[in-house]
Order: structure tokens, then C-alpha cells, then sequence
């Protein structure tokens, strides 16, 4: 194989080991998906921007791995010494590509949403924003699944 296609195969190995749950609002996760799941009603009283991180230390390790693997693999007709310093050098640069994907790639930017349900009680939910901002003031469905909550818009038309 030639180096553009191992490093291919690294970018694509180290982003599929490190992606994580989605977390949009506007996405139903499988497990929940066909389930009937606790709906409550709701205001929006703040909203914080956050940015949601993802475990780095999972991505470094995969990637350490992956890079590892790959430098070992592309110099295996290459002397023992080139091939031990290639696969610790491959090893250093993984764990460094696992950690700016981490950071850049597989940790979106997120929102805080503060919300009073109606029987009184205060609530935090931290998610992906979804086709729709929310903002202060919004009612809302927060919706408890298996995985995680999601909260969205309510229809303003819809019967009480």
C-alpha cells in the first residue's frame, strides 16, 4: 500500500473509533426510537453555549494505535531499527492526531438549556442544537429516553 493510503485508512480508523453519540435534538437514537418515553412540558428560563467534549483520552489511545500499526506496517520491508523508531514515531504522531480530532472534529458545539417543568422542578440539558434554536422564554418537550434527553420546540398550535 502506498503512505497516502494508510494515512487514509488512519484518518478513517481513528474517526469512526472515536465518534461518539449524537447528542442533536432533532435526532432520536435507535434504542428509543418505536418506545413509548416520558414526555413533560416545559420553559426555557437561560441557555448557556458549550462546547460538548468527547473522551480525548479514547481518541489519543486509538489513535497511538492506529498510527502505531500503520508506520509498522508502511516500513515493513525496511530494517528492524527503521521499523522500530517508524512505529514509535507513528505511535506519537496517532496519539497526537487523536487528540486535535477530539478537539476539533468530535466535539461539537452545544447549548446549556435551563428548564422549569410544570410540575415546578428545574432541569439541565445539555445537547446539539437542533434545525431550530431555542432561546429564553420557548416551550418545550423534554423528552427522557433510554440513552439521553432531548428537548424541543413545542408547537405553539397544538392543543394544551
Amino acid at each position: 500500500m502506498t503512505l497516502n493510503r494508510y494515512f487514509a485508512m488512519f484518518c478513517l480508523s481513528l474517526l469512526v473509533a472515536c465518534s461518539g453519540p449524537s447528542y442533536k435534538a432533532d435526532r432520536t437514537p435507535q434504542r428509543d426510537a418505536g418506545r413509548a418515553l416520558p414526555a413533560e412540558k416545559g420553559v426555557i428560563i437561560d441557555v448557556q453555549r458549550v462546547t460538548i467534549e468527547y473522551d480525548a483520552e479514547k481518541a489519543q489511545a486509538v489513535g497511538a494505535v492506529v498510527g502505531g500499526v500503520v508506520a509498522n506496517q508502511a516500513t515493513e520491508d525496511s530494517n528492524r531499527a527503521v521499523r522500530t523508531v517508524a512505529t514509535v514515531a507513528g505511535t506519537a504522531a496517532g496519539a497526537a492526531a487523536g487528540d486535535m480530532v477530539a478537539q476539533n472534529m468530535l466535539s461539537p458545539e452545544g447549548e446549556e438549556l435551563i428548564i422549569e417543568l410544570e410540575n415546578g422542578a428545574v432541569v439541565s440539558v445539555t445537547q446539539e442544537p437542533g434545525s431550530a434554536r431555542l432561546y429564553r422564554g420557548d416551550t418545550v418537550w423534554v423528552i427522557r429516553g433510554a440513552e439521553r434527553t432531548r428537548v424541543f420546540r413545542r408547537d405553539p398550535n397544538a392543543a394544551n
